[in-house]
């Protein structure tokens, strides 16, 4: 098991790596535009994901051996309160 952890936070800039067997995971974390990038494989599954929350912009990738599947999504207006 690998993992890695990269923070700025003087930007608010964190990547995290990981390798668990064959499970890669990278998430990076921009604070500042809140971009947030995770990408994951599991063995033969690959998943994406990709925020902007200044713009909420979601980009989702994920390949799970032979099935493809993309959801992007922009909530360019969204907010929520709790």
């Amino acid at each position: 098991m690998n993992v890695m952890v990269t923070a700025n936070f003087n930007s608010m800039n964190v990547m995290v790596t990981a390798n668990f067997n064959s499970m890669n995971v990278m998430v990076t974390a921009n604070f500042n535009s809140m971009n947030v990038m995770v990408t994951a494989n599991f063995n033969s599954m690959n998943v994406m994901v990709t925020a902007n929350f200044n713009s909420m912009n979601v980009m989702v990738t994920a390949n799970f051996n032979s099935m493809n599947v993309m959801v992007t999504a922009n909530f360019n207006s969204m907010t929520s309160h709790s």
